[in-house]
């Protein structure tokens, strides 16, 4: 069980300042804080201080996840993280309203995590 939480905690970790990185890139992420750094540079500046900070990080917390846990984790826990923290972003950003379907969708994913975590485990 310990194992299943320190893998979730670095690769939402990872996922979530991957994220936060393309946002920044992209001038959407925090605008109220980062007006004025938004205004005076191109997402080409931007871009270069996200490889250098938030996509490195992200990447470096990945690996670190893929070398440290077993994969029949890493990898739904990574698929997972995505779709979650993509489905957060998207309401967050865009102040997109919840379709109520959202929830059950978010289940099937969950459970087809859960299947390849048992897929990567089998032995046939």
């Amino acid at each position: 069980m310990m194992d299943f939480i320190k893998t979730a905690i670095t690769i939402f970790s990872a996922q979530l300042v991957i994220i936060c990185g393309v946002f920044f890139v992209s001038g959407l992420f925090m605008p109220q804080v980062f007006n004025n750094l938004y205004a005076t540079t191109s997402p080409t500046q931007r871009l270069m201080v996200g490889l250098l900070t938030a996509f490195t990080i992200g990447n470096f917390l990945m690996a670190l996840a893929y070398k440290v846990f077993p994969a029949h984790l890493t990898a739904p826990i990574t698929m997972f993280s995505m779709v979650l923290l993509q489905i957060v972003f998207a309401v967050w950003i865009y102040k997109i309203e919840v379709n109520p379907w959202l929830y059950p969708a978010s289940l099937l994913v969950l459970a087809s995590c859960v299947w390849v975590s048992l897929l990567l485990q089998s032995k046939t």
